[in-house]
């Protein structure tokens, strides 16, 4: 699970930072506590920096401060 997140972040960071053409590299790794089983669907908000996780296995969607680099909200309740 950290993998996937970490290749968005990485993504999601080179739109952010990067002029085109330039090769991405590791930003870092987000932890998202109590996230087990299966992550489906990501969103970017590139003018908020934020990552949208849906977290199928946990039925919620983690909010992810790009900058921060951490989880600063868990949607619960998802079906």
């Amino acid at each position: 699970m950290r993998i996937t997140i970490t290749a968005v972040v990485l993504s999601a960071l080179s739109l952010m930072n990067q002029p085109s053409g330039e090769p991405l590299h590791a930003a870092g790794i987000i932890p998202m506590p109590g996230v087990e089983g299966r992550i489906d669907h990501l969103a970017f908000d590139l003018a908020g920096k934020r990552l949208f996780v849906a977290a199928l296995g946990n039925n919620t969607v983690e909010v992810i401060d790009i900058n921060a680099m951490r989880v600063i909200k868990s949607i619960a309740g998802l079906h």
